[in-house]
């Protein structure tokens, strides 16, 4: 599976296909950034390590005030329509582990493989969007990414990510670099939705996290938020009813409530 920093097919920011803004990479495999990183780990248009660079010279609008995307501007057809759900991954797949990076600690949440199996069985496509702010500050590499993520995917019985999820977009950068695909970015998801021709209206950004949330609203697609148990904390609960975002307890009862109300319409 190819890697690059942004799309790695199709155009950006609308913009034609040149040599300069677009590399062409096998796959659908994403580290979706541009930002700062350590000395001799990027080089555009080059690789370098385990990541490719590309530029992208334009960011786009995350205000809280966009309009939601009708199916028709993402260029869905009423008879198509097709349906997603975006995934973050630390606290919603995997057990939360600060700043994690060695596979021996990886442990998927219960129920996580049975709610996405049910998920992929009623005909969503999954997407896998993960901030990994750790790479972006010097604290581990790319590769301790993938190696946790390939340790995630034997524990969801798949030979690989690619075989699992439709697409996978590694936000590296730090809190404090510039934002191109970190969350709450909305960036992965519109063009996401656009190149996979998915209808706004049947997606989801579902995580355990505020910025999560407030991608997925920015986005315009609906949003269902996990962990909402009685240790949830009082600023994220505050937050996700002033927003009116839907708590529920794990990825499993999310998943049984999308795949219920989809199945019920």
């Amino acid at each position: 599976m190819g890697h690059a920093i942004g799309p790695g097919g199709g155009r950006l920011n609308n913009k034609p296909r040149t040599r300069e803004n677009t590399l062409e990479i096998p796959g659908r495999h994403r580290e979706c950034s541009r930002g700062t990183f350590p000395a001799g780990k990027v080089a555009a248009g080059k690789l370098a390590g385990n990541m490719l660079s590309c530029r992208v010279e334009d960011h786009l609008t995350t205000g809280s005030n966009r309009k939601t995307p009708t199916a028709e501007k993402a260029g869905v057809s009423s008879v198509t329509r097709r349906r997603a759900l975006f995934l973050d991954r630390d606290g919603t797949v995997i057990v939360h582990i600060p700043y994690l990076h060695t596979p021996e600690q990886v442990e998927l949440i219960a129920g996580a493989k049975a709610a996405l199996e049910i998920a992929r069985a009623a005909g969503f496509s999954l997407y896998l969007f993960t901030n990994q702010s750790g790479v972006g500050r010097g604290m581990f590499g790319l590769d301790a990414v993938h190696a946790v993520n390939r340790r995630m995917m034997e524990l969801l019985g798949a030979s690989s990510d690619s075989d699992f999820f439709a697409g996978v977009c590694i936000a590296p950068e730090a809190p404090d670099a510039p934002m191109v695909y970190r969350k709450p970015s909305p960036r992965y998801i519109l063009e996401t939705c656009k190149a996979d021709r998915l209808d706004p209206e049947l997606c989801w950004m579902i995580g355990d996290s505020p910025s999560d949330w407030e991608a997925g609203i920015a986005a315009g697609i609906n949003v269902a938020a996990v962990g909402c148990t009685d240790e949830e904390p009082l600023e994220n609960r505050r937050l996700r009813e002033e927003k009116g975002v839907r708590g529920h307890a794990d990825l499993a009862a999310a998943v049984r409530a999308i795949v219920g109300a989809s199945t019920a319409s």
